[in-house]
């Protein structure tokens, strides 16, 4: 019963470790090589340049700020929205008691919960592609309601607009 044991196991690893090196190790790799040439995305020629395009990332003010952005949003995001999330659901658990045996929250406290913490369980690729759908310049859900109720004068490219951007 040994004897096919460890073939029979890397028959059914090797699809998908390869899929794996294909879809998400390569593009990794060409990444790090497109990033240590001169191209800029237009033309065919690409120069080698190595690690030039991080020097200069190293003294780039802007590089840093958007670096510090991504920080606070990493540290302060997930931090704010999941303490207010598991308050809300502790709150409609524990809101209502039913004598000391047992717990009942107020009336829907499941459906709350669900609505509280779900924002959290959608994958944030899903998420993003539902906000570039809500906040699209022409097409998007906010534009769309704001000139349905006529205030057509505060729709802008949301997510392009800079007055909306973290500085400083």
């Amino acid at each position: 019963m040994r004897y096919g044991k460890y073939r029979f196991i890397v028959s059914f690893l090797a699809l998908p470790l390869l899929l794996y090196i294909v879809f998400v190790v390569s593009p990794y790799l060409q990444a790090l090589y497109i990033s240590m040439t001169d191209w800029r995305g237009f033309s065919a020629d690409r120069n080698f340049i190595g690690l030039a395009n991080y020097v200069e990332l190293v003294g780039d003010g802007r590089f840093w700020r958007a670096m510090w952005h991504n920080l606070l949003l990493l540290l302060v995001v997930p931090v704010v929205t999941l303490g207010i999330a598991l308050f809300l659901a502790t709150m409609t658990t524990v809101a209502r008691r039913r004598g000391s045996a047992g717990r009942s929250g107020v009336r829907g406290s499941r459906f709350y919960q669900v609505v509280f913490v779900f924002p959290h369980v959608v994958p944030l690729v899903i998420a993003g592609v539902l906000f570039g759908f809500f906040y699209n310049p022409e097409a998007g859900l906010l534009n769309g309601l704001l000139r349905l109720i006529g205030l057509d004068g505060f729709t802008r490219a949301w997510l392009g607009d800079t007055t909306f951007a973290l500085r400083r």
